[in-house]
């Protein structure tokens, strides 16, 4: 039986600190996330052109809070990954052949519901 397109073994360790509602802030967070993927062990000798990358880990954060502007609620987050920039292969990743996956990683997101009728 081949295990080739079976993901390593991984886990995840987040701790997340909630904030009391200041004004218009509201469900505010921040997030620390440590992300460990082991070397793949279930691979059959000489059955892939390279043999399996070995263990990283990936370390994250994330901010984000609920802003209410009159009667408009939003969502705004902040996040980052690999922020210790780590040279890594994923195993299921057909670029591991090639190349290292992606560095470090800044994200913004807005989220504005729409709602277009309210009985309120």
């Amino acid at each position: 039986m081949l295990f080739r397109s079976m993901p390593a073994d991984r886990g995840e360790l987040i701790v997340k600190l909630r904030l009391p509602q200041q004004g218009v802030f509201s469900n505010t967070y921040f997030q620390v996330n440590n992300s460990f993927v082991a070397r793949q062990w279930r691979v059959p000798a000489h059955s892939d052109f390279a043999p399996p990358p070995a263990a990283y880990h990936l370390l994250g954060f994330d901010i984000g809070t609920t802003l209410k502007i009159k009667n408009q609620k939003m969502q705004l987050n902040f996040s980052a990954t690999n922020l210790l920039n780590s040279k890594y292969r994923e195993y299921l990743d057909r670029f591991r052949y090639y190349c290292d996956a992606a560095g470090v990683s800044y994200n913004i997101r807005l989220t504005v519901p729409i709602v277009v009728y309210d009985k309120k």
